[in-house]
This record gives C-alpha cells, sequence and structure tokens, in this order.
C-alpha cells in the first residue's frame, strides 16, 4: 500500500478505536433477559425463588426484594465502577413467600427503573390432583414407619394430564402422576405413578364419568407403596370408559 493510503488508513482506524472508546455517559442498562420464578407453579404454601438477569453498567448486584400490594419489586444497583462504563451481564436471585393465592406482578429494576416484569399466578394448595379438566381425582396419603408422622399430599398440576404431589413443601415433588387416554389402543385409560420417596403413601384415583350421578360410586382404584419400597405403578386395565 502506497505510504500516504497507508497513514490515512491507521487514521482512520485511530478515530474510531477513540470514538469506540468514548466516555459512555449515554449508556443505559439493558432489558432484562429473564424473570423466572421456581417453582413455576407455585402454590401458596410454597417459597418462591425468582431469578432476574440482565444488563447494568458495570453489572449489578440484588437487593431485598419489596412487597407492595400485588407488586414484587426486585431491585438491582449497578455497580458503576468500571472504565469505561459499559453494560455487563448480572444475575441476582430472590426469595419471597409463601404468597397469598392470586397474580402477582413481578418488576425487575435496575437503579430504580422499571426494566422488566411479568405475572405470577399462584394457586391455592389443594389436597386433591384434578386431571382431565376433573375427569379424574387423584389424593394421596402418606406417612412414615412407625406411624408418628402422616397427613395428605398437595397435588401441583403440570398439563391437563400430569401433575405432582408434594408431603412438606409445593417445591417438592414426592409423587408423580400421569393420566394418558388410551382408549384407542385398548379401551381405557392409563394411569402411571412415579415415586420419589421411601415414606409410606397410598394413591386413591377416583374416575369421574360423564353419567347421571346414581349409585354404584364412581371407579375408584388404590396403589399402595410400602414404608421403604419406593414403588412406581403402571395400569392400563382399571378404568375403561362406560359411556
Amino acid at each position: 500500500m502506497p505510504e500516504p493510503f497507508r497513514k490515512h488508513a491507521l487514521l482512520l482506524g485511530a478515530a474510531l478505536a477513540l470514538l469506540l472508546a468514548s466516555p459512555a455517559a449515554s449508556v443505559t442498562p439493558q432489558a432484562a433477559t429473564f424473570l423466572t420464578p421456581s417453582p413455576r407453579l407455585p402454590t401458596d404454601r410454597d417459597a418462591v425463588v425468582i431469578t432476574f438477569t440482565g444488563e447494568a453498567i458495570c453489572g449489578g448486584s440484588g437487593q431485598e426484594p419489596r412487597i407492595e400490594g400485588d407488586r414484587i419489586v426486585l431491585p438491582v444497583l449497578a455497580h458503576h465502577n468500571c472504565s469505561p462504563p459499559n453494560p455487563f451481564p448480572f444475575l441476582a436471585e430472590f426469595s419471597v413467600g409463601p404468597l397469598a393465592a392470586g397474580a402477582w406482578r413481578i418488576e425487575g429494576t435496575v437503579d430504580d427503573e422499571v426494566v422488566a416484569h411479568r405475572t405470577l399466578y399462584v394457586e391455592p394448595a389443594s389436597t386433591a390432583l384434578l386431571l382431565h379438566d376433573g375427569l379424574f381425582e387423584v389424593r394421596v396419603d402418606w406417612k412414615n414407619a412407625d406411624g408418628s408422622l402422616a397427613g395428605r399430599g398437595y397435588g401441583v398440576p403440570l398439563s391437563r394430564g400430569s401433575g405432582y404431589v408434594s408431603f412438606f413443601g409445593g417445591a417438592n415433588a414426592e409423587v408423580n402422576v400421569k393420566i394418558l387416554d388410551g382408549r384407542v389402543v385398548n379401551g381405557n385409560w392409563w394411569v402411571f405413578i412415579s415415586s420419589m420417596t421411601d415414606l409410606e403413601f397410598t394413591v386413591t384415583v377416583t374416575h369421574f364419568q360423564s353419567l347421571p350421578i346414581l349409585p354404584p360410586p364412581p371407579p375408584q382404584r388404590v396403589y399402595v407403596s410400602p414404608a421403604g419400597a419406593n414403588l412406581s405403578f403402571i395400569d392400563t386395565e382399571s378404568f375403561s370408559p362406560l359411556f
């Protein structure tokens, strides 16, 4: 490259470098990437951990969460201690709850500016797990080996046909239940029960059929896992529709 052109290119490169390295006073925090609650479907018995990720000047640190009416404010303060003062990613975790059942607005703030928001729905805890729009009711009773501790689990739906049951805390699944419509295969509904506990438990599945409410009572099946057994069940025969 001829000398005059080489010098011109070097000058342009230096000017561009100066422009990119100029003070970033106008740089503002970027929109948060995620506000992620866990558990995803909390009940009013659960503590909720919310992960807030995004960008702030020189990074950021989470502060004490605030509950204001039906709002959950998750504040992050930017560090403002780097040179040049550019945005850097942050990750902050906040623990709140248990929360009352209902809709909650979560707001993630950076230096008191709301940069992300979402709605969190909290369901009232129920001892009945209702699947397939109430066609099936699942209840789980548990006790320890000597019977000194016992209770009925709380059902948490995960989909129309599946959910889990907790014994002590809503986020801690002890028994998973899935009911599939297998009528196109063998004319029956299929029940799958997966154990994640060595406590004794009894699962009662009731099938409410679309018939007039007359005797006999709706079909019901009981599955028992003794203490220390940790049994799971697959039942593709018990629930055949009568309609």
